[in-house]
């Protein structure tokens, strides 16, 4: 798998419709990069929420859920709708990167949340010291860390509970919405 770093992240998808890029940082609950900051997938783990992104009752299925952009509209409309604070997702909307100018691509309000599947294919090619590591590297970017866990947008079957991804053996796992994971965004620019 051919890897482009950018000053803003590395790719680790590109066909002809679009190219999906994975920030460099994880970030803090205002969107800002901060490696060592966790937060729960929500404000209030009394919420119960059905926002009509991707759910999941297995592995198999959150595992092919490359939907991550999809979803975080989705959890975003929801939170809109009905007074909600999605935390881990809102974050990754206000997420842009110090080098990304204003009005362009890479700036706040178009990152988003990934999916399951996608931070699945992250970690196949960035575990052992793999394209994505490397790229990470070569932009100056802070590595994803073996113990760390990261919230999805891969929704689980209940209502209170999200899908999460564990970078030390590629754990994939549901757990309830209140837990306080890692965020990283990531980036999907459509081909015009």
């Amino acid at each position: 798998m051919p890897i482009t770093a950018h000053l803003f992240g590395v790719v680790f998808y590109n066909d002809i419709t679009m190219t999906k890029i994975i920030a460099l940082t994880d970030i803090n609950i205002n969107g800002l990069p901060s490696p060592d900051t966790r937060m729960p997938w929500l404000h209030n783990s009394n919420y119960e929420w059905v926002t009509g992104a991707t759910v999941c009752y297995n592995t198999e299925c959150a595992t092919n859920d490359i939907n991550g952009k999809y979803n975080t509209n989705k959890i975003l409309e929801y939170a809109s709708t009905n007074n909600k604070i999605a935390t881990s997702v809102t974050s990754t909307n206000l997420y842009a990167p110090p080098s990304c100018s204003t009005g362009t691509n890479c700036a706040t309000g178009n990152w988003y949340l990934p999916s399951l599947g996608e931070i699945y294919s992250i970690y196949l090619n960035w575990s052992n010291n793999g394209a994505i590591y490397h790229g990470i590297n070569l932009a100056g970017g802070s590595q994803f860390i073996n113990d760390y866990y990261y919230w999805t947008s891969t929704e689980w079957s209940s209502t209170t509970q999200a899908w999460g991804f564990g970078f030390s053996s590629g754990y994939r796992f549901y757990t309830t919405r209140a837990s306080n994971f890692h965020v990283r965004p990531a980036l999907q620019i459509s081909a015009q």
